[in-house]
């Protein structure tokens, strides 16, 4: 099945921002990875296991919506080739900003970072 243009768009942007996530970490050594800047920050290799902890949810949950979409009959996107990748500047400076991630999606244990990178690269 071929993609909408919008959906497209948002398939290669995310695609392009992950391969610049392995590109950045790839050749870090441990120390690196496993390095906190301050006593509870968080390691690149906590960040990386609460990327994957999120991934995985955010696919969850858009397969459910898009079960209940279905079940709902909403109309196709009346907009499939419009732009959507500029739609979130506004949010830029309030994303900008620390916040404590939900205890759903903070990192739970130490995994090492090849094993969040694999699920990453699974849950596409």
């Amino acid at each position: 099945m071929q993609l909408s243009k919008k959906l497209q768009e948002i398939v290669d942007s995310n695609s392009r921002d992950r391969q610049l996530l392995f590109d950045s970490v790839s050749g870090l050594s441990a120390a690196q990875l496993e390095y906190r800047p301050a006593d509870g920050e968080w390691s690149i290799e906590d960040i990386l296991h609460h990327l994957a902890i999120s991934d995985e949810a955010n696919i969850k949950l858009a397969s459910i919506m898009l079960k209940q979409a279905e079940e709902k009959r909403v109309p196709a996107d009346p907009t499939p080739d419009d732009s959507v990748l500029n739609s979130l500047d506004g949010l830029k400076e309030r994303l900008a900003q620390k916040v404590k991630a939900p205890d759903r999606v903070a990192p739970r244990s130490h995994l090492p970072a090849a094993e969040s990178l694999a699920r990453l690269e699974a849950s596409r």
